[in-house]
């Protein structure tokens, strides 16, 4: 109970970018575990708010449950890639000498505002509470690194800013095939050839409304 009281002052207080929250988490014995516990959370949330692709995809329970469990694991490798590259380019560039394990909770706990990107899938305003919320964590992330790294604003803003823009050259070089092995791995999870990605809320609309016509016809057949 005591370790629950104390993640939910902290994740609190990473929502509210109060640096104490950062200087706490680095230091605390279950500061890491708190922090990973963050990300994996916000990855499960992210899935969950895409969740709606796959009932357009029309995947089964079971299979679908595979799939967010799957996209949970790659968000948070993904978060794993991004710690890294920041402490790399923290450590070449200002010369610091933090252990890793550090930037891996002040970075986790940046990620608490991605809790809420299980809201999504709301139709016309999924586009832009993602981008909202990806600022937030951004700004976060920053904070905490400054705190954590002991650098001037300035600083965690460049080396964090780099550390995402490696990630994305990673991404679309050496990455690139990784990224679709996992694309195609998600499709054989949930038991389809490809899976939509896009999805207007006419979409949602059809699909909510043919389910139900076939659930009546099936209804009126018994």
């Amino acid at each position: 109970m005591t370790s629950l009281i104390v993640y939910l002052k902290l994740f609190g207080a990473a929502l509210q970018l109060n640096a104490a929250a950062f200087s706490i988490v680095e230091v605390i014995p279950t500061g890491l575990a708190l922090a990973l516990v963050t990300v994996l959370l916000a990855g499960i949330a992210t899935a969950a708010g895409q969740s709606v692709v796959l009932f357009i995809n029309r995947v089964k329970p079971a299979r679908a449950l595979l799939s967010i469990a799957l996209s949970s694991f790659f968000y948070v490798l993904g978060y794993f890639i991004w710690s890294a590259s920041i402490w790399l380019l923290a450590r070449l560039m200002f010369k610091t000498d933090d252990d890793f394990g550090q930037v891996l909770a002040t970075v986790g706990l940046g990620y608490a505002p991605h809790i809420f990107a299980f809201l999504a899938f709301i139709p016309f305003m999924g586009m832009g509470l993602g981008f909202i919320l990806s600022l937030w964590s951004f700004f976060a992330i920053v904070i905490g690194i400054e705190v954590g790294l002991e650098l001037s604003f300035w600083q965690a803003l460049i080396g964090s800013s780099l550390g995402f823009v490696l990630v994305q050259i990673l991404e679309r070089s050496i990455g690139y095939p990784l990224a679709g092995f996992a694309d195609w791995l998600r499709a054989r999870t949930a038991g389809v050839q490809k899976i939509r990605t896009t999805l207007a809320p006419q979409d949602l609309i059809k699909d909510v409304s043919r389910t139900a016509l076939i659930s009546l016809v099936k209804n009126g057949k018994s």
